[in-house]
């Protein structure tokens, strides 16, 4: 199963609201934006309390991740008297595996399927009277029709004793939805794989972590068998084969978290890594997870907030991905994740989200404009609570008209397309202001969401730029301020518009408007392909490459639709695929790209 959307109702500063999971173009990662106390925390919450209570998670006893009180969650403006009830109502769409587990369930009780549903729905209802809790029901609809040995065809009941078991099969294959409030807990400095001396649901917790590192090695291995067996046996070959498991584990997580963090601050560190040693203690065997560093061994507790941060996202997020669970997918919810690292670190932190294995969503919270990509514009939504009036220098609070309520991005954009940038709208959401200090990377603009789209995707694998960053605008025709803007600054940008004749027409228009501080800042793409005909972004592929990108995402669109074109290459950069395509197009399009990133460092030099 894989989660479509979500419905919650009556959640705390949440009357209704929709969100849904599997829109056009598709994407992995969703980010939820908006200001203090507009009701971000909330969402995650809301979707947390499906499913918290099935998860050890709350075993490291991070502050917010439950809602212990059931009365926490009436709706704000009716806590002194609400009788009805909250909810949170999940669409999943099941897989071949789900099918066939109610076949196997159904079929006990002389049965046969012969319809399938397409979804499945479940539901988590919190029930109150006179604000006092009265109750909590979980329902599941999952439409089968069977047939009996007479040949009778019916709706399978939910009073049905097949129904409830196949529930009873599905709640264990229901995929898992993780909640992390923050990063901030405390990593124990034994983990106990057996027989732990206290809080033994931690060190389980602990243990499956250990388990998520082997499964991603990939050989095969076994916490049980590889790890701990090995430990009491007395046979030095076992002793031998444990050593070797430990050197593994430790030079996955070496790479995996020393790589990113050199990459956060730009610099080779070397000299760094994780060391995993083991011990028996009485019955107990333990494991011990160090850093070494220029000869010295450091507890992870010794080092910065930042650093123990990080560690423990990458453990409790990347290896997760590759854990052998009955259900394909797993969904994470990060709550303001890197707040408390520099900007840096927060852009690399996004970064590694598309680093994550295949199967992961990811839903986080931000205020911050660091922590939005372009490349995930599509996938976000903007929050807002009725109860704040952010119009005020106080930003007055007024619980009785709590409403937190989404907007699509695509949408919340639509209704302001008088901006310079596809993504101003974020920036006002924000209210942000650049500071005194901030320094402005080289900066590429483009006439669209297409262009940037479809270059971003093919840089992901030709890996061309380097420093420069794309900025995508709204149309050919509304660059103006942005040049001003970068004009001003006298910060270093390019300017690439198609050579149709409203890209020709508009390069003139610029050139006349600002005189020669941008004669060497605009070309079309026909400049820089030094060709005489007419060259629109996607004219750099052969038209069945076209119909190829297209159709892998949508099989049913029309020949050469540029719409559905760039919604595909949209899709294919937030999933994260491969961009595939001939020799011929690939080297027109590593001339664009090459051009643009020799633009810059020419200026460097």
């Amino acid at each position: 199963m894989k989660y479509v959307s979500f419905k919650i109702l009556d959640f705390k500063g949440i009357k209704s609201m929709e969100l849904v999971l599997d829109a056009s173009p598709k994407s992995s990662v969703y980010t939820f934006v908006g200001l203090n106390e507009s009701g971000k925390t909330t969402v995650l919450e809301s979707i947390n309390y499906f499913y918290a209570e099935r998860e050890p998670l709350k075993d490291l006893t991070l502050p917010g991740y439950r809602i212990s009180d059931p009365h926490e969650i009436i709706p704000i403006p009716q806590r002194s008297n609400f009788n009805g009830q909250s909810g949170v109502q999940a669409v999943l769409e099941p897989e071949s595996m789900d099918h066939a587990i109610a076949e196997s369930v159904i079929g006990e009780f002389g049965l046969t399927i012969v319809e399938k549903p397409t979804l499945f729905k479940k539901s988590v209802w919190t029930r109150f009277q006179n604000s006092r809790f009265n109750g909590q029901a979980n329902q599941w609809y999952i439409d089968y029709i069977v047939e009996d040995a007479k040949g009778n065809r019916k709706e399978l009941k939910y009073y049905e004793d097949a129904f409830a078991k196949v529930i009873l099969a599905f709640e264990q294959t229901l995929p898992s939805i993780l909640y992390f409030p923050n990063f901030l807990f405390d990593f124990p400095d034994r983990i106990y794989l057996s027989n732990p001396p206290e809080n033994a649901k931690k060190h389980e917790l602990y243990r499956f972590l250990i388990q998520d590192v082997l499964d991603s090695i990939m050989l095969n291995l076994d916490v049980g068998t590889h790890i701990v067996d090995r430990a009491f046996s007395s046979s030095d070959s076992d002793k031998r084969a444990l050593e070797s498991v430990l050197l593994k584990v430790a030079d996955s997580i070496s790479e995996n978290v020393f790589n990113t963090w050199d990459r956060i601050f730009s610099i080779e560190q070397g000299g760094k890594s994780v060391v995993v040693t083991w011990g028996v203690e009485r019955a107990s065997m333990f494991l011990q997870l160090k850093i070494k560093e220029n000869g010295e061994i450091y507890e992870i507790s010794e080092r910065s907030m930042g650093f123990r941060w990080f560690f423990a996202f990458l453990l409790f997020t990347y290896y997760r991905g590759f854990r052998k669970e009955p259900s394909s997918g797993v969904l994470f919810l990060f709550d303001e994740p890197a707040s408390n690292l520099h900007s840096s670190a927060q852009q690399q932190l996004l970064d590694s989200f598309s680093r994550f294995p295949a199967g992961c969503t990811i839903l986080y919270t931000t205020h911050s404009h660091h922590m939005i990509s372009p490349r995930w514009l599509e996938g976000c939504y903007i929050v807002k609570n009725e109860a704040v009036n952010y119009t005020e220098a106080d930003n007055r609070y007024t619980s009785r008209k709590s409403q937190v309520t989404l907007m699509k991005y695509r949408e919340f954009a639509s209704k302001h397309a008088d901006q310079t940038t596809y993504f101003q709208p974020i920036l006002d959401v924000l209210s942000y202001k650049p500071s005194n200090l901030e320094l402005i990377r080289p900066t590429c603009i483009l006439e669209g969401k297409s262009d940037y789209y479809f270059l971003s995707w093919a840089d992901s694998s030709l890996k061309i730029l380097d420093q420069s960053v794309l900025m995508p605008c709204t149309s050919a025709s509304s660059m103006d301020s942005l040049i001003s803007l970068f004009v001003g600054w006298g910060k270093a940008f390019l300017v690439i518009l198609d050579s149709d004749k409203e890209g020709v027409a508009q390069k003139k228009r610029y050139l006349e408007s600002f005189g020669e501080v941008v004669a060497e800042k605009i070309y079309t793409l026909s400049d820089i392909l030094e060709s005489n005909h007419k060259v629109e972004i996607e004219d750099l592929l052969d038209k069945d490459e076209r119909s190829t990108i297209t159709r892998s995402c949508y099989p049913d669109a029309k020949e050469n639709d540029k719409k559905t074109f760039c919604r595909a290459c949209q899709e294919h950069l937030m999933l994260g695929h491969k961009f595939e395509i001939s020799d011929e197009s690939s080297i027109r399009i590593s001339r664009i790209l090459t051009f643009i990133d020799n633009y810059f460092k020419d200026r460097e030099r």
